[in-house]
Parts: C-alpha cells; sequence; structure tokens
C-alpha cells in the first residue's frame, strides 16, 4: 500500500528519505526517515512503533487513524467474518493460534491473558517452543509487533516479525473451553 501511494519501490535506506518527504508533501505531517528504516526493517532497531508514526503512516494512506486502516483488513463474506485481525484482549485465556509469518514458517501460540502468549510450536528462526511473548494484535498483511520474548524467563526485548511481506495467515486452531 505504501509504495503504491509513493509509487517507487521502499529497498534502500535512501528510499525512506524520499518517502519521508513525501509523507510531508501529502500530509503536512512529519515522519524521520530513521523511524521508515525501522518500519521497513532497514535498521537493527527493533523498537516498536510509536501511535502517532502509525497514525502518520495511515495518513498518507488516506486513513484518519491506524485503526481505521487496521479496519480495512476486516472483511466479511457472507455471514462469517475473514479472520484478518485478532486483539488479544478479544481473546480468552487458553485460545490457541496459529500465525503465519512468511511462507511454510509458523507461529503456534497459546493466550494466557493480559496480551501474553506461549509459544507451543514455532518454524520460526529466533522464537522456539516453549518462549514467552507478548503483543496486542495481529493483522494479515502488517508486521507482528512483539511487545516482548522471553527465552527461559530471561527478557530478550521487543522484536518485529514479518517486517517486509507482513503476516500471511491467522487461524484460531483450537477454542477455549474454559467460561
Amino acid at each position: 500500500m505504501i509504495e503504491q501511494r509513493y509509487e517507487h519501490a521502499i529497498r534502500y535506506p535512501r528510499d525512506c528519505i524520499g518517502l519521508s518527504n513525501d509523507v510531508y508533501a501529502k500530509t503536512g505531517k512529519k515522519i524521520s526517515s530513521s523511524t521508515l528504516r525501522r518500519l521497513f526493517s532497514m535498521s537493527t532497531d527493533t523498537c516498536v512503533p510509536r501511535a502517532y508514526s502509525l497514525d502518520v503512516i495511515a495518513n498518507y494512506l488516506e486513513y484518519r487513524t491506524f485503526d481505521d486502516l487496521l479496519d480495512t483488513f476486516c472483511e466479511r463474506s457472507g455471514n462469517k467474518e475473514t479472520l484478518s485481525r485478532i486483539d488479544a484482549k478479544s481473546l480468552a485465556i487458553g485460545e490457541i493460534i496459529k500465525v503465519e509469518v512468511s511462507k511454510n514458517v509458523f507461529l503456534t501460540i497459546k493466550f494466557n491473558g493480559c496480551q501474553k502468549f506461549t509459544v507451543v510450536n514455532s518454524s520460526y528462526g529466533s522464537i522456539s517452543t516453549g518462549d514467552e511473548i507478548e503483543f496486542n494484535q495481529v493483522n494479515i498483511d502488517l508486521p507482528l509487533f512483539l511487545d516482548c520474548v522471553k527465552k527461559c524467563g530471561t527478557n530478550q526485548g521487543p522484536m518485529v516479525l514479518s517486517r517486509i511481506s507482513g503476516i500471511l495467515s491467522i487461524e484460531i486452531v483450537e477454542k477455549s473451553t474454559k467460561i
């Protein structure tokens, strides 16, 4: 979406300078090229983007807020809602979710409450079965911003998964039977 609006590919750090200028020209709002480099995985810094930065990107894409942009990924097909977004607050403790991070690379996670999940199966290199992760929501076509990754109880800090392609699929594998 961003590359379509910008009408150029974003592949190198210098591309983020031009995009930053284009965002300002089209919205009147500033977002630094270093912030854009982080969003496009061109930086080793893995901090979670601020709401302002996400809202500026949404404005650039002609949405009022980032939440409005995310809402466009929730489509309906008849009476069945296509699963394109999951908010941690909408899950029940014990539910198991399978997230396709990239082609044939999956994370299967169990919700523990309060945005906390335990990895029950992983084919993603830097996250292993038994690790604990924290996030607010996961969305199709967007990166997954993990607020925290814990390995053997040790906090590894934040991490961003699927930076370029975005998450490919989300499914609830097992609904919780707890009431």
